[in-house]
């Protein structure tokens, strides 16, 4: 379980695994036990002295970035994995497509994973891509096929680029949805709609699955995640 403060709480589960040879393990996933992790304030704290505080050694550090990211952010990233490798900890890189899913081009996909290959060899890396997709607050948000599309050709170059990488599918937690009145609430003239009207009732709402026509496929997908935040769907 991964807390971010203030009130927010990841949790992921292993999805696949990799071949005989791994025993069934899914791509990051540790032999026993699970991952704790911490989101820092990092311009004011730091792995070091989160263990001088409280006495223990996270496994896990989350660091947000905007996709695309700018060479300014994989250096960031890159001095991250070498505060965490002493800790023999991970990072788990939430990547934000502000710019819209049309971003997630495979140029983009292909520089970033070569650059997360780099940085891996330092840290292991957990990508949590374009969460909460099934809320209406983000600009990639109730576009499901589009989503899937993205999710998966960035998930397909990781796989191909980056072994010590793993991809988390992380959606928001389904109370409240479909989360109406966001800026990004899919519209009823959008073929998406359909898409999300799962029992083919005509409408939108609660009625509906709130995470299978998100989901990008097995094969994109190495862990599923949640977002879950403390107050529901309302304060």
């Amino acid at each position: 379980m991964l807390l971010l403060p203030p009130f927010i709480i990841l949790s992921v589960f292993p999805v696949l695994p990799l071949s005989a040879g791994d025993v069934g393990l899914a791509r990051l996933e540790p032999k026993k036990d699970g991952y704790f992790g911490l989101n820092l304030d990092w311009a004011n704290d730091s792995p070091k002295q989160v263990y001088r505080r409280m006495g223990f050694k996270p496994k896990v550090y989350v660091r947000f970035f905007e996709f695309p990211m700018s060479d300014d952010d994989f250096a960031i990233l890159d001095e991250s994995a070498k505060l965490v490798k002493p800790h023999r900890a991970l990072l788990l890189v939430t990547l934000e497509p502000w710019q819209g899913l049309s971003s997630v081009t495979q140029e983009e996909c292909d520089r970033h994973t070569k650059q997360f290959k780099k940085v891996s060899s330092r840290a292991k890396i957990f990508v949590r891509f374009a969460h909460e997709m099934n809320g209406s607050w983000y600009p990639w948000s109730q576009q499901p096929t589009a989503y899937k599309e993205a999710f998966a050709r960035f998930a397909e170059s990781l796989h191909k680029n980056a072994r010590n990488c793993a991809m988390i599918w992380a959606p928001n937690y389904g109370g409240g949805y479909p989360f109406s009145g966001g800026q990004y609430e899919v519209k009823p003239d959008s073929p998406d709609y359909t898409i999300l009207d799962t029992n083919h009732d005509g409408v939108v709402n609660k009625l509906d699955d709130p995470y299978e026509p998100y989901y990008p496929g097995d094969e994109a997908v190495d862990w599923v995640g949640m977002t879950i935040y403390h107050w529901g769907s309302s304060y």
